[in-house]
């Protein structure tokens, strides 16, 4: 999914947190839910796209087939921890359960943002959804790593 449409969802459902009474939840909303990719960004530069600001402006607003197109790469799988760690239902949970253990709404809206972008996400990899469990990945590298080579680039939003 473009990073474009995760930081307006996450906007959005930060903004009404917001204005239901927790400017805290709702800007950790948006913060979790929009950065939750930035991972992706050593990913592209390492793949062959430029560092300069139009062509990150670019890889904000376009799918990733159309990156591969104008840049000649093809997403590969991460090679940095970030990656599987950030898109685990497990950090949801940790974040979750500890934000409503302590009462704090930064925790619980940073388990919100994440939370909704993993949803977004849902269809965008391969063995989705269980892909987004830790836990599931380790028990099925195998198949998941052949699902993976086998992917074809996203396209769409």
């Amino acid at each position: 999914m473009r990073a474009a449409v995760h930081i307006v969802a996450s906007g959005a459902a930060g903004t009404a947190a917001a204005l239901a009474g927790s400017p805290v939840m709702g800007m950790s909303i948006f913060l979790s839910g929009s950065l939750m990719d930035i991972d992706h960004a050593e990913l592209y530069l390492k793949s062959g796209m430029p560092s300069d600001p139009r062509s990150l402006l670019r890889g904000l607003l376009h799918n990733e087939e159309d990156l591969g197109n104008r840049y000649g790469f093809r997403r590969r799988i991460p090679d940095y921890w970030t990656f599987p760690v950030l898109h685990s239902v497990e950090l949801v949970m940790l974040c979750a359960g500890l934000g409503l253990w302590l009462s704090d709404h930064a925790l619980i809206g940073i388990a919100a943002g994440f939370l909704l972008h993993v949803a977004m996400d849902l269809g965008n990899y391969p063995e989705s959804p269980m892909f987004f469990s830790l836990a599931w990945r380790c028990l099925a590298r195998r198949r998941l790593m052949t699902a993976w080579e086998t992917r074809r680039p996203m396209r769409g939003l």
